[in-house]
């Protein structure tokens, strides 16, 4: 089975994750999506992260609305050592379910930072690499496609981010035009 890995830490979920994994889905190439949801990124401030558990229960909540049995919620980093680290995680699945095939979806500033990544290099040798445009990035650096397997979406393009959401909340706006729907108010 081949997998697609959206890893994240998913606070909130927001449109921008669905169309990222509808996108990928129907392009017909992947049997299932699966969204990796990381207790702790090590590149960001945990303190500024909701609990694993709230973020838990609200992508649970969200699968279930768009009931589509190739999405999946996977919480493997909850059980890995901390912290989290894509790679490992991915030798872990790879071990666990050795008759499918891990593509890690990456949006394409995350791309760029790869060589910050612990055994980013690896990573980039190793894995098949999903990349949708974000930030500045709409096509696969020469200095980093020569490095394996990556494919460039024709994604759609939302400027979204969790970053964007929270601070709106702070703000005090109404910000759940952006998040993603949840089975309750189906």
């Amino acid at each position: 089975m081949r997998v697609a890995l959206f890893f994240g830490t998913f606070d909130p979920l927001h449109i921008g994750h669905i169309a990222i994994a509808g996108h990928v889905l129907n392009m017909g190439e992947m049997d299932a999506l699966w969204f990796v949801l990381s207790p702790h990124n090590p590149h960001k401030d945990a303190s500024q992260i909701r609990s694993f558990d709230t973020r838990l229960a609200e992508l649970q909540q969200s699968l279930a609305y768009y009931a589509d049995e190739r999405l999946a919620l996977c919480d493997v980093e909850n059980h890995l050592p901390r912290p989290s680290y894509t790679i490992v995680t991915l030798e872990y699945l790879e071990a666990a379910y050795p008759n499918n095939q891990f593509y890690l979806l990456v949006g394409g500033d995350s791309l760029l930072s790869f060589p910050s990544w612990h055994r980013g290099e690896e990573l980039l040798a190793r894995f098949p690499i999903l990349v949708y445009p974000r930030g500045e990035v709409r096509e696969i650096p020469k200095s980093i496609t020569c490095r394996g397997n990556i494919q460039m979406l024709d994604a759609p393009l939302l400027n979204i981010s969790s970053t964007y959401i929270r601070e709106g909340q702070r703000a005090g706006k109404n910000m759940r035009f952006f998040e993603a729907a949840r089975s309750s108010e189906r």
